[in-house]
């Protein structure tokens, strides 16, 4: 027995919700597909449709979800090169997919621990065989 509020979810919001992904971001004027988006498109609360990408009853919706992210990220390294969008707005986007600026520079040895170096120190003769002339 459910003792929450019945679900918004049904076969028309799945529908919508493909049609975002498909043109409907484009209808409304959206740089690109995104959570956000899909949730005022739908009139929902952008705590609800993260609630409903968890939900194991609702695998359409996750799937649909999870193509709207691939979409996004697609559109952004397109339109970042190409120019079209804001440099400092698609590297800020981008950096939701892993991408980084962030240049590692590490000193480090086999398994991450410190380089270890082996010095070789060589005595010779210090008694001249002969004089330098002069």
């Amino acid at each position: 027995m459910s003792t929450g509020r019945p679900t918004k979810y049904n076969p028309e919001v799945q529908e919508r919700a493909d049609y975002y992904l498909d043109s409907g971001y484009i209808d409304e004027e959206h740089p690109f597909p995104s959570e956000v988006g899909l949730s005022v498109y739908l009139g929902l609360a952008h705590s609800t449709v993260k609630k409903w990408d968890n939900d194991g009853d609702k695998p359409l919706f996750s799937a649909t979800l999870g193509k709207i992210k691939t979409k996004q990220h697609m559109i952004t390294v397109h339109k970042g090169i190409s120019g079209d969008f804001n440099a400092a707005i698609t590297k800020l986007v981008l950096h939701n997919f892993g991408y980084s600026d962030k240049v590692e520079n590490t000193n480090q040895g086999p398994n991450g621990g410190p380089q270890e170096h082996k010095w070789l120190v060589e005595f010779v003769n210090a008694t001249p065989e002969s004089k330098p002339e002069t």
